[in-house]
């Protein structure tokens, strides 16, 4: 008598799966994207509550004296000053806050925000601003990012994104770029909104927001010298393009009822071009 094992049903295996290999491949992707955006939905609503509600007392005591290396290569600049303590009347703050202006002999055309108050202007766009509106501009820009708290927002969105990724993704590196490229969404989103309020810090104080636009057709020239040596896409910039920036600009001037007509100031730290010698 001949004895064989009874074939199996392999449909009802629980331990094979019954699925196509690109099914399950196209589910795992989708579940790790939902977790992703779950991380960024989290991270962003964190970070916005902090920046919105942690006292800057807190900014000034811990996370001001980090930046000081920073500043340590700078020098003040009574006059610079003077125009920030002005525009800054005309934005609102974090109570006890005090804008404090810092000029680097870098010659780049640039300024940043940090804690603390700090705004360092570097000495590329202090010579090579057209007008004090323009270089008000971009004061104004730069305090808009102190009153959002941007800079503290930035810091605890990534801190609690580089925690999760670590926790759960370990070392990816396919998980830093998609960190990578949401945080840059963010930050686009955050010079938008600078932008717009630094319009309206111009148009409080000077009663138009002329020159104020057309620094960015400098900063588009800086920008095009750079992207001529450099492959990265705008997509993947963290500022937005700055063509697409000014078209911005003046389309919200006119649906906010901005004065874009006006007269300009010069600019007294401004330095022509040197003239090349024949």
């Amino acid at each position: 008598m001949r004895i064989e094992n009874p074939k199996l049903d392999e449909s009802q295996n629980p331990n094979v799966t019954h699925e196509s290999a690109a099914r399950e491949w196209w589910l795992l992707v989708a579940q790790a994207a939902l977790l992703i955006a779950l991380l960024f939905a989290l991270a962003r609503g964190l970070a916005w509550l902090v920046g919105n509600y942690l006292p800057y007392a807190y900014e000034q005591r811990y996370l001001s004296p980090v930046v000081q290396s920073v500043l340590d290569d700078t020098q003040p600049d009574e006059k610079l000053q003077a125009l920030a303590d002005q525009l800054a009347k005309n934005i609102q703050l974090p109570e006890g806050m005090h804008v404090k202006i810092h000029v680097s002999k870098e010659p780049d055309i640039n300024a940043f925000a940090t804690f603390g108050g700090h705004i360092v202007v570097m000495q590329g766009l202090l010579e090579k601003a057209p007008t004090e509106q323009a270089l008000s501009m971009v004061l104004a820009h730069e305090m808009a990012h102190l009153q959002h708290r941007d800079s503290l927002k930035a810091l605890m969105q990534t801190a609690l994104l580089q925690l999760a990724k670590a926790a759960i993704f370990g070392q990816q590196t396919a998980v830093d770029n998609s960190l990578m490229l949401g945080m840059l969404s963010y930050s686009r989103g955050q010079e938008t909104a600078a932008d717009e309020t630094a319009l309206h810090t111009l148009q409080a104080h000077y009663g138009s927001i002329a020159g104020g636009i057309e620094m960015y057709q400098l900063l588009a020239q800086a920008e095009h010298e750079i992207l001529q040596k450099s492959w990265l896409p705008q997509w993947l910039a963290t500022h937005p393009d700055t063509e697409q920036r000014q078209k911005h600009l003046r389309q919200y001037a006119a649906q906010h009822g901005l004065n874009t007509q006006g007269t300009t100031t010069p600019n007294p730290w401004y330095k022509a071009p040197a003239t090349p010698q024949q």
